[in-house]
């Protein structure tokens, strides 16, 4: 799952700081990344990528098992129970239905449908919804959020789980609009499968989550 905000002199999209995202789904493992950019000696805008944690969530207990490496040697560095907010933490926000049931409900009797689009000649359908940001970095801010779902899209894995039962088809991109800033979110499914590695890497973390839960 990545983010892109749009640069306002080039009209480009530019990956958006500390949101590059990477999952692993049979128990979740997430991979979060960060982007920045710097001018090189040259002048020229360069763009770097670095490792922040790898998150393990056991979905049965709601633990969650932070490591700082992707290998079955990896030591712990943190274990805590689900938090009660998604805010800032990606992989909650991939498991954890975002927005909330009861919140979906009022975004899709506030919100609406809006006609189908083509992106990279891709059929999406859209929904469209305003709140009001009240607190945090931008106070008294409205936030416009555009949904996307690909019907032909052949994933367990979505966005706004509510709102894609409701459509009947998974929400694999969304759009956000605020003080003149547009920023979007694709979701896309790359593997199927596991690796060999990979596959070791679950078992010797799950091992260490039922035999160290959280207290």
């Amino acid at each position: 799952m990545k983010t892109w905000i749009i640069d306002e002199e080039t009209k480009k999209p530019r990956k958006h700081i500390s949101e590059g995202h990477r999952y692993w789904y049979s128990l979740v493992i997430g991979e979060s990344t960060g982007v920045y950019y710097y001018d090189d000696s040259s002048g020229a805008s360069k763009e770097a990528t670095y490792l922040i944690n790898y998150i393990f969530l056991d979905l049965r207990t709601k633990h969650f098992y932070e490591y700082l490496h992707f290998s079955d040697t990896a030591v712990v560095q943190a274990a805590y129970l689900e938090p009660e907010s998604v805010s800032g933490n990606r992989v909650a926000y991939m498991y954890k239905d975002n927005p909330s049931p009861s919140y979906a409900d009022s975004l899709y009797n506030k919100g609406k449908n809006l006609t189908d689009t083509v992106i990279d000649n891709k059929l999406y359908g859209r929904f469209r919804y305003s709140y009001l940001y009240t607190d945090g970095r931008h106070p008294l801010t409205t936030f416009t959020n555009t949904v996307y779902f690909d019907c032909k899209a052949n994933s367990t894995i979505k966005l706004y789980k509510v709102l894609s039962e409701r459509r009947g088809c998974p929400a694999v991109r969304f759009d956000q609009e605020f003080d003149g800033i547009f920023l979007f979110t694709e979701l896309t499914t790359t593997s199927k499968k596991l690796t060999s590695e990979e596959s070791k890497v679950f078992d010797t973390w799950e091992k260490y989550a039922k035999e160290h839960p959280v207290k």
